[in-house]
């Protein structure tokens, strides 16, 4: 197959030269063989053109090692998000006891680059967020069951009080 695209290309650059010097009878020619071949052997040239990308910027992988073997579902579905976003594929390696989980983005340099950048970011920004507010809310939430349970208390005692003024 990959004589068969190089063959093709060679007739491309052939059939723009001949345009580029006027002889349109030759380009044309040029044109229908190309055009057979393509036929012939079920490619198009969106085909050629992702061979030339694959040859300059081949899809390869990149990784993303976390601390912890045990990975959050949030995490899974940021990286999963932030991969289609960026024409990539993510797959997950959960972790061992002595190496934690991986992310492994797979694409084009700049995509997988990109992905593994905005993933860091959001997956390091989130937890902090999360632990700056799981810090303010246990306290919060604690006065916060304390003052029902001081309020459930005095109701008990003000009821008990009414009892006694009406007995």
């Amino acid at each position: 197959m990959d004589n068969v695209i190089e063959r093709i290309r060679k007739m491309i650059a052939h059939e723009r030269s001949a345009r580029e010097i006027g002889s349109t009878a030759e380009a044309e020619a040029f044109a229908e063989k190309i055009q057979a071949l393509l036929v012939k052997h079920r490619l198009s040239m969106n085909d050629l053109e992702m061979e030339t990308l694959d040859e300059v910027d081949p899809v390869a992988h990149v990784s993303a090692q976390i601390k912890n073997k045990h990975v959050k579902p949030w995490l899974t579905l940021l990286a999963h998000c932030i991969a289609v976003n960026f024409f990539c594929k993510v797959l997950f390696l959960d972790g061992t006891d002595s190496v934690g989980a991986s992310f492994i983005f797979i694409g084009r340099n700049a995509d997988r680059l990109t992905a593994l950048e905005l993933f860091l970011y959001f997956s390091e920004k989130a937890s902090s967020l999360a632990r700056q507010y799981a810090y303010g809310l246990k306290p919060g939430m604690l006065r916060s069951i304390g003052d029902l349970a001081d309020s459930v208390e005095g109701k008990k005692s003000r009821t008990q009080s009414h009892r006694e003024i009406a007995a």
